[in-house]
């Protein structure tokens, strides 16, 4: 029998649940919603959509104020970068936290900027602009935490006032996706994709294979 509408909206947690408090209705809504749209995402895409839970996330707390970024300028010597010392400086404290080895994977980056003021305003709608904070910052991930800013295929920021200067910083890597094909090339890609994600080698050898199409003959 075909699902009315009513059905379906009930089943979205959309009516029938006037009882319950509106945050947990719409939190619920809300994960169903997210939960059905990488449902439909797998069927388009299949290996190309990553579940949530196959997510990294990385986070940079740095006590500095941020400067936007600027032109380069020339001067007589050649070209001049006007915000070449505050960028070693940020630079050496991004290092400092940064142990890991350089993120090569698809990425998505949100910048959180607090800037120090006696003013009371609940937004921060001065000079300088966001999106040359995040242009600035960027510029000094490059090459410590990622390999070059065209991986990054999703950033959000935000400027605002706070008790201190500071620069927040989450980084999601989404895992590469897999390669499809039987060549000695495609299986040894998916090899060190899987094993990059924190797989085991038989784990991600099993995986390679199976992508595929191939399976170890029983002894």
């Amino acid at each position: 029998m075909a699902k009315t509408k009513t059905d379906r909206l009930r089943e979205l947690g959309l009516i029938g649940c006037i009882k319950e408090p509106q945050e947990t209705v719409l939190n619920r809504q809300g994960s169903l919603i997210a939960k059905k749209m990488e449902e439909d995402l797998r069927k388009l895409f299949g290996e190309l959509v990553a579940p949530a839970n196959s997510l990294k996330s990385y986070f940079l707390y740095i006590k500095l104020k941020a400067v936007p970024w600027a032109a380069p300028r020339l001067s007589k010597e050649g070209v001049y970068d006007i915000r070449g010392k505050d960028k070693q400086w940020l630079r050496w404290l991004v290092k400092e936290q940064w142990t890991k080895p350089l993120l090569s994977g698809p990425l998505e980056i949100h910048f959180k900027f607090g800037f120090v003021t006696k003013r009371i305003a609940p937004y921060h709608t001065k000079k300088p602009d966001v999106d040359n904070l995040v242009k600035c910052v960027m510029d000094c991930l490059k090459k410590i935490v990622i390999v070059d800013d065209n991986q990054v295929f999703k950033i959000s920021a935000e400027k605002y006032y706070s008790p201190d200067d500071h620069i927040r910083i989450e980084i999601v890597e989404h895992p590469m996706p897999l390669e499809k094909g039987k060549s000695k090339k495609s299986v040894s890609h998916n090899i060190a994709t899987e094993i990059r994600a924190g797989k085991p080698q038989k784990q991600a050898i099993a995986i390679a294979m199976s992508v595929a199409g191939k399976s170890k003959k029983k002894k």
